[in-house]
């Protein structure tokens, strides 16, 4: 499943001085060496300028106290109310940049970017925003076991249904789930729309225009999920954060985990 949940950054009206750069981050799977490199980098091409970089796993919880405050960075990821911030004016587009010429390259910032990528950032022909990553969501699963029980991996739902409950059959829970976090069940919905109604649909769902969601295709594409849930998601799955469903996983007590490509990095976040 290709990933469509990209990170964001905004550039907000701060409050800090003009020789200091606040920078909140999501602190998670890709880690924050990339961005504390970078900031060494402006801040030596900038002598005088500081950049406050911070991480926090959980910044969407303290950026949304913030916006109530009024005390806003000048850039942050953190999971916020985006099209409030840019009603009332707290957002900084980003168009006058991205349409800048590359130094050294005959492309401009935008013409970087994936084609349509900067769309969901986009309101009233301004750019707002723009993605940090570009992930897949995955099934990954436990080669040894695979082996150790002639497993095949599927290649259709109708496969991958059946694997389920082969494995269940065989006293081990088929898929770690996290279910604590909600947005994890996402990709597997949208993923099953996509292919039940097709490229068009899908992007009219994206847009929330009426009937695309109240429709019979988005109704399959539930039931599959509560399916999962209900006969083949471990025992306990609602309680679970990412780490612990994670853990379940590594140590073998489930043979699958729905997870994105992140996965690799975060162990070192459990």
């Amino acid at each position: 499943m290709k990933g469509f949940l990209l990170l964001l950054i905004l550039l907000l009206v701060g409050s800090v001085s003009a020789d200091e750069i606040e920078v909140t981050l999501f602190e998670g799977g890709e880690g924050l060496g990339f961005y504390r490199s970078v900031a060494r980098q402006f801040e030596g091409e900038r002598p005088g300028v500081r950049v406050l970089l911070q991480g926090d796993p959980a910044i969407a919880d303290k950026m949304r106290m913030r916006v109530l405050e009024g005390d806003l960075p000048e850039v942050t990821n953190a999971n916020v109310d985006v099209w409030s911030l840019i009603d009332y004016g707290y957002l900084q587009p980003l168009d006058g940049w991205l349409d800048r010429e590359i130094s050294g390259s005959q492309q401009t910032w935008r013409e970087t970017f994936l084609p349509g990528s900067l769309d969901q950032y986009r309101k009233d022909g301004q750019t707002f925003g723009i993605p940090l990553v570009y992930v897949v969501w995955s099934v990954y699963y436990n080669k040894k076991l695979f082996a150790e029980n002639g497993w095949k991996t599927p290649h259709t739902w109708v496969e991958f249904l059946d694997l389920c409950e082969k494995i269940k059959a065989s006293g081990l829970s088929p898929i770690a789930f996290q279910g604590r976090y909600s947005y994890y069940s996402r990709p597997l919905v949208e993923h099953t729309y996509f292919h039940l109604v097709g490229r068009e649909a899908y992007r009219a769902q994206s847009k929330a225009e009426p009937g695309s969601f109240d429709n019979e295709a988005m109704v399959q594409a539930l039931g599959l999920l509560a399916r999962l849930a209900r006969d083949f998601f471990q025992p306990g799955f609602l309680g679970m954060s990412h780490t612990e469903a994670q853990l379940e996983f590594f140590q073998g007590r489930t043979a699958m985990l729905f997870c994105g490509s992140w996965l690799y990095p975060e162990r070192r976040y459990g």
